[in-house]
Protein backbone atom coordinates (compact mmCIF):
# COMPACT_ATOMS: atom_id res chain seq x y z
CA UNK A 1 0.00 0.00 0.00
CA UNK A 2 2.92 2.52 0.21
CA UNK A 3 4.76 2.27 -2.41
CA UNK A 4 1.22 3.33 -3.88
CA UNK A 5 0.60 6.45 -2.04
CA UNK A 6 4.31 7.39 -1.77
CA UNK A 7 5.77 6.17 -4.62
CA UNK A 8 8.28 4.59 -2.87
CA UNK A 9 8.98 0.67 -1.18
CA UNK A 10 9.67 0.47 2.33
CA UNK A 11 13.18 -0.80 0.85
CA UNK A 12 13.15 1.82 -1.14
CA UNK A 13 12.71 4.01 1.66
CA UNK A 14 15.02 2.88 4.14
CA UNK A 15 18.00 2.55 1.15
CA UNK A 16 17.61 6.30 0.86
CA UNK A 17 17.25 6.87 4.47
CA UNK A 18 20.64 4.76 5.00
CA UNK A 19 22.61 7.03 1.91
CA UNK A 20 21.68 10.17 3.73
CA UNK A 21 23.27 9.14 6.46
CA UNK A 22 26.57 7.88 4.97
CA UNK A 23 26.90 11.21 2.61
CA UNK A 24 26.34 13.17 6.21
CA UNK A 25 29.38 11.36 7.75
CA UNK A 26 31.31 10.75 4.37
CA UNK A 27 31.21 15.01 4.38
CA UNK A 28 31.32 16.10 7.83
CA UNK A 29 33.95 13.13 9.40
CA UNK A 30 37.11 11.56 9.04
CA UNK A 31 35.68 8.18 9.40
CA UNK A 32 37.22 5.71 6.72
CA UNK A 33 34.68 4.98 3.89
CA UNK A 34 34.49 1.08 4.68
CA UNK A 35 33.61 1.72 8.27
CA UNK A 36 30.92 4.00 6.85
CA UNK A 37 29.70 2.06 4.71
CA UNK A 38 29.20 -0.90 7.61
CA UNK A 39 27.81 1.45 10.19
CA UNK A 40 24.72 3.08 8.34
CA UNK A 41 24.31 -0.95 7.12
CA UNK A 42 25.13 -0.14 3.21
CA UNK A 43 27.21 -2.97 2.85
CA UNK A 44 23.84 -5.27 4.17
CA UNK A 45 20.76 -3.81 2.19
CA UNK A 46 22.46 -3.56 -1.36
CA UNK A 47 21.39 -7.60 -1.60
CA UNK A 48 18.34 -7.94 0.58
CA UNK A 49 15.97 -5.18 -1.52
Amino acid sequence: MQGHTVGLTICGCAKGRQLTEAAKLLAFSQKPIIEIALSSGIMFTVFSC
